[in-house]
């Protein structure tokens, strides 16, 4: 049967391996599955288990593949090296070779859930997904293990301990296909730790089906004696000894350091959140309108996990403090309080350990002007390295009880943004970078924008996007179709739009850009204060972040 997906032949698996032995650094997951897969394929008994499909030679191309896994499961593995997932599109879409209704999308990375999503929305696929995201650890090249037995020695395990390991598996149940764990044991192998005085199993570990660390479990009665980490160890020498760097997924829930100073704010609690910031709209209505903008994206299947709430502990309930996370192709921190001597919130950004300071991406994002003090003090605290940008960017809000007039220019027609026009937004932002594309779709779905098109040809000569705190951002004219009004006009529409919501429409402009506070000068904005942006760690295109 012709199917637009192929298998890939075992005698090419090397070349893949070769290939990816390059990403080793970001992506060594793969690396380890076609290591894994390479030996399954040899496996008389385990051969069909496995099977590598890739849209025609794209394998080679742009290193995209499907992995089917099929022992007591049905796992969907999918990569791809094309940031614009084309050939992933294309394979998943098209082919008949895919039980969509059965098992499955296994570990699929940060970068290709959005290609995932649309996929499933075009095949009408129901998808249900951890809430949590799981977090990828790997173990360098240069840290060495060193192993300490103490009244205990480490066996491997074989397929006749997957009845015991059920048994406390937390994912295991009574009648459960053991096939799964049997299979597991018998290819990849498992370490156990053993009492020398009762010969007792009082730990053990699995090497899972990417060939990666998991299902680390320890006896409750055995716990707190080093037990996890004796076998950890040994399953990731053994791992070494086969060239490939050990690696594990953990829920994001599991590696958060527990008892942290910051907590997340529960979703049921921020429309109370909304309605604290609400009595201070005159001065701060960029918190109020992401706290908004935020209630939605949690409300959103696909982008719930793409910001965070947090707070020390209850105080946002009594002096405003929160901390908001956002890391889709970015990680930017915004901060506020409405505490003067912001005590929480340092005490929040110095002690906590939720935040990756040193994530490349990380920036303080417009950070008021009444808490960059603060923001200074934290970085001086953690001995952080970063970049102050160079002018204020001025706050500016739309003043109450302003009219406005919208009758469109003569010529042209005003819609809203979709994604069809994402690439050719991209092309023309003087600010895009690597992965912007997605970005700025992510934008257009999830916040909107519009566009002005000419009535005679269609073509898109103005637009307008709202930004991630929820106001307006990233306002372009072609340049032969300048001087004609098209940006205040589409301006003005999204402006409405806001209004419309019940929200007060606000923008952050540097200050050095004349051209742009003259224009909201005219609308009807005033200056409500001034913001700044810290570059951490080395960010690479903040401004693309931030302009």
């Amino acid at each position: 049967m012709n199917d637009v997906l192929n298998e890939i032949l075992d005698e090419n698996l090397p070349k893949l391996a070769q290939i990816y032995q390059k990403h080793v650094d970001w992506a060594p997951h793969v690396l380890s599955l076609v290591h894994t897969g390479m030996r399954w394929r040899k496996s008389q008994k385990y051969h069909h288990c496995i099977k590598f499909l890739s849209l025609g030679d794209s394998w080679e191309k742009d290193g995209t593949l499907i992995v089917l896994m099929e022992f007591g499961c049905y796992d969907i593995f999918v990569f791809t090296l094309d940031e614009k997932c084309t050939n992933l599109r294309q394979g998943l879409a098209q082919t008949n070779l895919l039980n969509f209704t059965n098992g499955s999308f296994f570990c699929v990375h940060e970068k290709h859930i959005s290609a995932l999503l649309q996929i499933a929305d075009d095949k009408n696929i129901k998808l249900s997904y951890a809430p949590d995201p799981y977090i990828m650890f790997v173990l360098p090249p240069e840290i060495e293990i060193s192993i300490y037995p103490s009244g205990a020695y480490v066996k491997k395990l074989d397929a006749t301990f997957a009845n015991q390991i059920n048994s406390f598996w937390a994912y295991g149940a009574p009648g459960f296909d053991l096939r799964y764990l049997e299979s597991l044991l018998e290819m990849n192998g498992g370490f156990g730790v053993f009492l020398e005085s009762t010969n007792e199993i009082v730990a053990w570990i699995v090497r899972h089906c990417l060939g990666h660390i998991g299902m680390l479990q320890t006896k409750e009665e055995f716990r707190k004696n080093g037990y996890a980490v004796l076998v950890t160890k040994v399953l990731a020498e053994e791992i070494r000894k086969d060239g490939i760097f050990p690696f594990a997924t953990i829920h994001s829930i599991m590696s958060s350091p527990k008892n942290d100073i910051l907590a997340e704010i529960p979703t049921e609690d921020l429309p109370k959140l909304a309605l604290l910031f609400e009595k201070h709209v005159d001065w701060a209505p960029h918190v109020s309108n992401l706290i908004k903008t935020g209630i939605c994206l949690k409300q959103s299947h696909k982008y719930c996990n793409y910001i965070t709430f947090l707070s020390v502990e209850t105080a946002w309930t009594e002096d405003g403090t929160i901390i908001i996370l956002q890391t889709f192709h970015c990680y930017n921190i915004f901060v506020f309080t409405l505490d003067e001597q912001c005590i929480n919130l340092r005490r929040g950004l110095s002690s906590t350990n939720l935040l990756n300071y040193k994530n490349e991406h990380a920036v303080f994002f417009c950070v008021h002007e009444k808490h960059i003090p603060v923001i200074n003090q934290v970085i001086t605290d953690l001995n952080l390295k970063a970049t102050k940008s160079h002018v204020p960017y001025l706050m500016y809000a739309l003043a109450p009880e302003v009219g406005r007039k919208t009758g469109t220019p003569s010529g042209v027609k005003v819609q809203k943004l979709h994604l069809g026009l994402v690439e050719q937004i991209n092309s023309a932002w003087p600010y895009n970078f690597k992965g912007s594309e997605d970005y700025i779709g992510s934008l257009i779905e999830m916040y909107g924008g519009y566009g002005l098109f000419l009535d005679e040809t269609n073509e898109l000569v103005a637009w307008i996007l709202r930004y991630n705190l929820g106001h307006v951002g990233i306002l372009q004219t072609k340049d032969k179709y300048k001087k004609r009004g098209f940006g205040t006009h589409v301006t003005k529409v999204l402006v409405d739009n806001i209004v419309k919501e019940g929200n007060r429409p606000f923008a952050t402009i540097s200050a050095t850009n004349f051209v742009s506070v003259s224009l909201f000068e005219r609308l009807g904005f005033e200056n409500i204060g001034e913001c700044s942006f810290f570059k951490l760690s080395g960010f690479k295109n903040c401004d693309a972040c931030i302009k």
